[in-house]
């Protein structure tokens, strides 16, 4: 008979075995200009999810892609107008039905010198594009090179959606090329040969299909544990919803992408302690699914010439910021904008350098933390809809900044329940343009070291 302790481990590994993705990653070298390539081998890590990879070069026989695999061909010299083309499909050989990302990743890249002795990169000129129900030969290199619609950037990533479990496979024509229209910027001139590692990856998840006498919400939850910028995107691009995305350490965004957005999600993002740092998070709804997005326990930082995290919805979307810092550095315009019309925005605990853009939301509550102004900004949070302050620290120290903008073309509230207020004392405490339509109510705090009383509310306000 089992211990308690040996039935309480076998339960749980049982658990996180279920949740496992099947990853493959399929490495390729590419030296543009030369003789030959020379090709890694596949490095294939099966998870208990069972998904096929396969490749064909006649659409007759179908071999799977292994550890040896060599998918591109050998000898190629690269120059414009060149074009590969490798034939997949991705086939669920399993029993559970399961969600699919298909990436090319730059691997590792050396650049080189043109001839006119200017540094470069081959990524900066070869494309890619992934042709979906492919099952022939192309007749040739032009037809590839136009069956791409939409051709990417090799960083650039392509998803698709659910794989159930008795769904036919889904071919692909992987196409990779270099464009006909790069002339000699690209071509290079001395030893040093311009090379660059491609990584063809599928990775899979257990989609939310399955069903018991209780209906699908035992396998809803799922954890992705990240650690590097393209572990974040594939669990942002791959996570159920009400999973958890939880960090490993520090994540910095910025050299990989200019931007960073997420799309009509419901998770949770645990930095764990750690520092996300990136030049803009985006959370985006536009007309589709509603998000719930909770973002906790760390730092972000960063911000390019807009904001540090932009949010963006139409709908009636939840967004929880719980014990976060926001720093925002001297390039950002603002530390948080939001555009959020119906929706929710809820702080806890949340400390916030930089101003505060909040404009068309449904309703904002401040439960605690501090939120400064820097020494440009304005004002600390600028409001076009109601909101509640229950608590925090809100600091505008220079002689003509002020704590509250309330700028609305329709009735809004704010209603102030407590909190600590620190402003310069020239400026008003909060500023209302004039416009009679934006209420603002406050029943207790301690404004520049002075506890609230009713005698003081025309003095804070300016309308």
């Amino acid at each position: 008979m089992l211990s308690k302790f040996q039935t309480k481990h076998a339960l749980i590994v049982s658990v996180l075995t279920l949740l496992l993705c099947v990853a493959m990653l399929i490495g390729a070298t590419f030296a543009w200009f030369t003789d030959s390539v020379t090709s890694g081998k596949n490095a294939i890590i099966a998870g208990n999810l069972d998904v096929e990879l396969e490749y064909t070069t006649d659409f007759v026989s179908w071999q799977s892609v292994g550890g040896e695999t060599t998918l591109f061909e050998e000898d190629t010299l690269w120059e414009p107008g060149h074009a590969e083309v490798v034939y997949l499909r991705v086939r669920n050989a399993g029993t559970l039905a399961l969600k699919y990302r298909f990436a090319v990743d730059v691997v590792s890249e050396t650049a080189s010198k043109n001839v006119a002795g200017k540094d470069f990169l081959l990524s900066d000129y070869l494309q890619y594009g992934v042709v979906e129900g492919q099952q022939s030969l192309f007749a040739s290199r032009d037809q590839a090179i136009t069956a791409v619609q939409s051709p990417s950037k090799l960083a650039d990533s392509y998803r698709h959606a659910v794989l159930s479990a008795d769904d036919e496979p889904v071919y692909l024509a992987l196409v990779v090329f270099m464009p006909q229209t790069v002339g000699n910027e690209a071509n290079y001139r001395g030893a040093k040969i311009p090379k660059i590692e491609l990584g063809v990856s599928v990775t899979a998840t257990q989609a939310v299909e399955e069903h018991d006498s209780f209906g699908t919400t035992y396998d809803e939850t799922s954890v992705f544990v990240v650690s590097t910028p393209q572990e974040f995107n594939d669990a942002v691009v791959s996570a159920p919803t009400n999973s958890v995305i939880a960090f490993q350490n520090n994540i910095d965004l910025t050299s990989v992408y200019s931007y960073f957005s997420i799309w009509e999600k419901s998770f949770l993002i645990d930095l764990r302690g750690h520092t996300l740092t990136t030049n803009l998070l985006q959370l985006m709804s536009l007309g589709g699914a509603d998000m719930n997005i909770v973002i906790q326990n760390g730092t972000l930082k960063g911000g390019n010439s807009t904001a540090l995290l932009d949010i963006y919805s139409d709908g009636s979307d939840q967004i929880t910021l719980h014990n976060l810092s926001i720093i925002a550095d001297d390039a950002a315009d603002t530390a948080l904008t939001m555009y959020g019309f119906s929706s929710t925005l809820t702080m806890d605990n949340v400390n916030i350098t930089g101003a505060v853009n909040l404009t068309d939301c449904g309703f904002t509550e401040i439960t605690a933390g501090t939120f400064t102004a820097r020494e440009r900004d304005a004002y600390v949070i600028h409001f076009n809809h109601n909101a509640q302050i229950n608590g925090g620290t809100f600091i505008a120290e220079e002689a003509d900044q002020y704590i509250f903008d309330i700028a609305t073309n329709q009735t809004s509230t704010l209603l102030i329940n407590d909190g600590t207020y620190r402003y310069g004392g020239e400026a008003p405490f909060v500023v209302t343009n004039g416009r009679p339509d934006g209420r603002v109510i406050i029943n207790d705090g301690i404004f520049n070291g002075t506890p609230y009383e009713p005698g003081l509310y025309d003095s804070l306000i300016d309308n």
